[in-house]
């Protein structure tokens, strides 16, 4: 407990925090960019096969055949994946953004934190890395 304790009080600082949260930042998009970019070049063929589909279904239309409710249901599916390949695919860190965010926020984090889950080995660590922690040497005290 004394470690997570420990690691508290080095992330009261803005500095530090704002450190770790660019760490973290990183090491998600790292572990995300094959995964963003493939579920992306996954979209982007979708749209192209729903914008051939619901051009053969204007075909349809102009040359009289009945397409039903098949065109509106294909142009909504279309409109769809458009709206997903434009949403923002980078992650942008915005310094003081987050220097704002956490002043409005500190209050409800001291008393609903903790910001380090102490049952999360790989969190404490990945904490403790960018703070230079490596190493954790106990020494008892006098209460144990």
């Amino acid at each position: 407990m004394a470690v997570i304790e420990s690691l508290h009080k080095l992330v009261e600082d803005p500095e530090v925090a704002w450190a770790l949260v660019c760490e973290r930042t990183e090491r998600w998009k790292r572990e995300r960019v094959i995964e963003v970019s493939s579920h992306r070049e996954h979209l982007e063929q979708e749209e192209r096969r729903l914008e051939a589909v619901v051009e053969r279904l204007l075909d349809q239309v102009e040359s009289g055949t009945s397409v039903g409710l098949r065109l509106k249901q294909r142009q909504a599916e279309l409109d769809a994946v458009r709206v997903k390949l434009a949403e923002p695919v980078a992650v942008d860190l915005d310094e003081d953004q987050f220097k704002t965010a956490l002043a409005k926020n500190a209050e409800w984090l001291r008393w609903h934190g903790p910001v380090i889950n102490a049952n999360d080995v790989a969190q404490t660590r990945a904490a403790m890395r960018p703070l230079g922690i490596g190493k954790i040497t106990i020494t008892p005290t006098e209460t144990g």
